[in-house]
């Protein structure tokens, strides 16, 4: 469920008094059904308006009453111009269009569309009209419905892509969808007549069907849709969904307008490239992208002009940038959500991107305040330490002097009483002061941050660290205590061997890497990472990778936004808080409007449903559980952006919205790490088959050669087609025609050139 605070739909939806409520109840046979219902908790009828409401009226509804209502829902009347596409179970797993709903998803691309309650589905606002009123028909190993009235669609505000787009015209694709319905304006182009089809000219049918749709054009992933619709309703033994899905692999082997006839089938060899899709990745998630206006004032401008000077995901540079402010006023300010409830503004975040994506470039573009201000300070100070520096050693040797000679006399008590006295007053040398680091150990870092007020950050472009955390320096024995503690504020107290204790009452350690996607993927096998809850500390993104997309075209960063960013990083640095008494900090309190605190609490409750049961987060209980938290520290840094924290400590309620909308998204990128995460088997098996594949370098093998190549991995044939299946539904290959001969032909598959390009 889509949190009512944040939810987000087209003004053209929005504008119109067509919404209500509902909610989940019970059927007599126990399934639950969605029902609608008023404002004030009656039934809602789809063709009565009196029991509608305007879209304020159900959003505010929703927001004050989270656990008595499931969500809202938009209805369809004649009066408005909009017709709605239900894909019923057209996601799998992995949130990736199955291929029977692709070809739909291709033609409503720039049109209002959003993944439905359960996540399974996707819905579909149009501009358009249907004939009847509506259609349902089983499409694959989904179902579709369309309507344009008396029926109303649940409404998530879970964009498709993550992307807000207006309600467009598209009657023309309606048109098209409603030819692929047994009962639509159009019939699918065939030779069949009325009745079923009987059971030993059904192959034959099928592919004479195919064959003509391929010869008008229509793509292998249209004709699998259309056949899968003719083998549920008019074959009177309806065949495996695997047949009609080679058979339509097959027919794909012609070009278009190929007019030669099914009985040439056999004699096809590998397809080109043109049919075929786009290898889809291993354990890869589609991800929605962060908006770039989403981040404010000078940090929100920074971090767009990196972006687009950079050609990098806006992921990237915008959580840098979070970090770089946080890490600014780490300790100065922290965020009190509600009474008895105190939050640091300190904040860990991953952005995994291949290398060749200019992370480098993006770290030093959002980092470049703090080195101007180390290298300022530094040399402002410089003259300072040297001084002290070398009265210090002079003092030191006066004392050495001195103890020497209270070591030859033999009435030493007074001179060792001046050596006291002195080593009592020997000066502190000052530390040049740093705001990050990036390659250390634990235990450095520890003494590091008690050498800098107990904050800094780490920062960098690659994920060593998590290397480092995993025992690289200290024999294989996983230490993490530090990035627990710190992240929480937790006290430090260190005592180990020769070392000097490290004594940390408050720690606030900010962390923002940029790892390999490998990375993330490992960190499933490092012992105590996920257990210890280090994982679940960290705000992750899992944007695409822009390369082969970019323009190249030169858009340096403005020097007024790199001016206007650097001052107001600088202006953050020199916010001294006032002092207690033992001349600590003492932060300031940083509270929600009421309003930015009811916004806050519904995100906070619709978390805690999302993690139930069947939930989006039911598997990720420990990450979920501090999104929340997360949220109001990342609102904290947001305001110190906008307000001066001397002139106001309330954070406003469109500042907290600007929060919720930045972790939302992030649920879908840290579902994708966690996809990552959590290898199988199968997956594994299939891996190393794709890595045969491409060392071969051949369009095609045979299962027996496969098998052959594997048998110290795979004992029986069962194994390798298992791992084989999951190679054909990331299109990474399919299977080819079978050839007629008198022995038992061997399994054989065609390569996706693409793959192979890719290798070459």
């Amino acid at each position: 469920m889509t949190t009512a605070a944040i939810i987000r739909v087209p003004d053209s939806l929005a504008e119109l008094d067509q919404w209500i409520l509902w909610r989940y109840e019970q059927r007599d046979s126990g399934k639950p059904t969605k029902v609608p219902n008023q404002i004030n908790g009656s039934h809602a009828s789809s063709t009565d308006t009196k029991t509608w409401c305007s879209w304020g009226e159900a959003l505010k509804a929703w927001q004050e009453h989270p656990r008595r209502w499931s969500g809202i829902g938009f209805v369809f009347s004649p009066r408005d111009p909009f017709f709605g596409i239900d894909l019923d179970q057209c996601l799998d797993d992995a949130e990736q269009l199955k291929p029977w709903a692709q070809p739909i998803m291709e033609r409503f691309t720039d049109t209002y569309s959003e993944v439905s309650p359960s996540g399974r589905g996707i819905k579909i606002w149009g501009k358009g009209r249907l004939p009847g009123g509506g259609a349902a028909f089983p499409l694959g190993d989904g179902r579709v419905e369309i309507y344009d009235q008396a029926r109303y669609f649940t409404v998530t505000g879970n964009h498709w892509r993550g992307q807000l787009l207006d309600v467009e015209e598209h009657q023309a694709d309606l048109d098209w969808l409603l030819a692929l319905s047994p009962h639509g304006q159009k019939k699918i182009p065939s030779k069949l007549g009325e009745g079923k089809i009987r059971k030993g000219s059904q192959h034959d049918t099928l592919v004479s069907l195919a064959g003509s749709m391929r010869r008008r054009g229509m793509g292998v992933d249209e004709i699998e849709a259309a056949l899968q619709v003719t083998n549920a309703t008019r074959l009177e033994e309806p065949a495996p969904a695997q047949n009609i899905k080679r058979i339509a692999a097959s027919i794909g082997a012609y070009a278009p307008g190929d007019n030669r006839g099914p009985d040439a089938l056999n004699s096809v060899g590998p397809a080109q490239n043109w049919d075929w899709p786009e290898p889809v990745p291993f354990r890869r998630r589609n991800t929605p992208t962060l908006p770039a206006d989403l981040l404010p004032g000078f940090l929100g401008d920074m971090a767009s002009a990196t972006a687009r000077a950079t050609e990098t995901p806006m992921e990237l540079a915008a959580m840098l940038g979070l970090a770089v402010v946080a890490a600014s006023v780490a300790k100065k300010v922290v965020v009190c959500p509600e009474p008895g409830y105190v939050e640091p503004v300190n904040i860990y975040t991953a952005v995994a991107m291949e290398s060749g994506n200019r992370k480098t470039a993006v770290l030093n573009g959002m980092t470049r305040p703090f080195i101007d201000w180390e290298m300022s300070e530094a040399h402002r100070l410089k003259p300072e330490i040297s001084r002290i520096a070398s009265e210090r050693k002079t003092q030191e040797a006066r004392i050495e002097s001195l103890r020497k000679q209270a070591a030859k006399s033999s009435n030493h008590t007074e001179l060792m009483a001046q050596v006291a006295e002195m080593e009592l007053s020997l000066p502190q040398v000052p530390i040049a002061p740093r705001l990050w680091t990036q390659d250390v150990t634990p235990e450095r870092l520890g003494a590091l941050m008690a050498e800098q007020g107990e904050r800094i950050a780490l920062l960098s472009d690659e994920g060593g660290i998590f290397d480092v955390l995993a025992g690289r320096y200290s024999k294989g024995v996983p230490n993490l205590d530090l990035f627990l503690q710190a992240h929480a504020g937790a006290a430090v107290r260190v005592d180990r061997g020769s070392r000097p204790p490290v004594m940390l009452r408050n720690p606030a350690l900010t962390v923002a890497i940029s790892p390999q996607p490998d990375v993330l993927e490992s960190l499933s096998d490092k012992p105590g990472f996920r257990g210890r809850g280090l994982i679940a500390r960290i705000l992750y993104g899992l944007p695409a990778s822009p390369i082969g997309f970019r323009e190249l075209k030169p858009a340096p960063c403005p020097s007024a936004v790199e001016q206007a960013y650097g001052d107001g990083i600088d202006r953050l640095l020199k916010l001294a808080p006032p002092n207690d008494e033992a001349g600590l900090w003492l932060p300031w309190r940083l509270r929600f409007s009421p309003q930015a605190y009811d916004a806050w609490k519904v995100f906070q409750r619709a978390i805690e449903i999302l993690m139930r049961e069947g939930g989006k987060l039911y598997y990720l209980k420990d990450w979920g559980s501090k999104l929340p938290g997360a949220a109001a520290r990342i609102a904290g840094v947001l305001h110190c952006v906008l307000v001066d924290p001397t002139e106001s400590t309330v954070i406003s309620e469109g500042t907290v919205e600007r929060a919720l909308n930045l972790v939302t998204p992030l649920m879908d990128h840290t579902l994708a790490v966690f996809n990552l995460m959590e290898r199988d088997k199968v997956s594994e098996d299939a891996q190393k088959i794709l890595d045969w594949i491409r060392k071969q370098g051949e369009p095609s093998f045979t299962a027996r050669d496969c098998f052959c190549a594997h048998q110290s991995r795979f004992k029986t044939m069962d194994g390798i087609r298992l791992a084989i299946s999951i190679l054909e539904q990331h299109y990474c290959i399919r299977p080819r025609p079978k050839e007629v001969v008198s022995h038992r032909p061997s399994e054989a598959y065609d390569v996706n050139p693409k793959l192979l390009e890719a290798s070459a």
